[in-house]
């Protein structure tokens, strides 16, 4: 099989960018992007989204605007099955492919995933301090033959 030509380098400029994130944001592929002229190839974009902090940003919210626009399609696609104009089959396929698109590049919004944020606090102090009291009980106790005799709480320093 013969090896495609190579495309000539594209420099890094504000408009490529945008140009990425825009098309990526309206449900295209970065691998498809990079196949369209004047782009440049897959590895030199994410190049660029590792070395580049802002592009990288831009890059992750076109991926969750895509999530969206894959959501909003799995709505239409669920109207058209309803309305007779989609094979029930072909929209269970697509539907299934979409949302799972989209569960990827927009986790939040449409990831299987429930988060839970779950706050402690710090009891550290409270723990040490119960664990000094119940050590001064015991020290306090007296014993006579099997039988063990704490002090009333309150009565520790007796």
């Amino acid at each position: 099989m013969p090896r495609k030509p190579r495309k000539s380098p594209v420099q890094r400029s504000q408009a490529v960018m945008a140009t990425i994130c825009r098309e990526i944001a309206e449900g295209r592929s970065l691998r498809s992007v990079c196949r369209d002229e004047g782009m440049p190839n897959l590895a030199t974009v994410m190049r660029w989204i590792n070395e580049d902090a802002d592009f990288s940003r831009a890059y992750d919210v076109a991926r969750e605007m895509r999530g969206d626009r894959f959501g909003e399609q799995v709505a239409d696609i669920a109207q058209d099955t309803l309305n007779g104009l989609i094979d029930p089959n072909a929209a269970r396929v697509a539907g299934d492919l979409l949302k799972w698109s989209a569960a990827r590049m927009a986790p939040k919004k449409y990831g299987d995933r429930i988060e839970q944020t779950v706050k402690v606090a710090d009891a550290g102090q409270e723990h040490l301090d119960a664990v000094r009291a119940l050590a001064q009980r015991r020290k306090a106790a007296r014993v006579d033959g099997n039988v063990v005799h704490l002090p009333a709480r309150g009565d520790d320093d007796a």
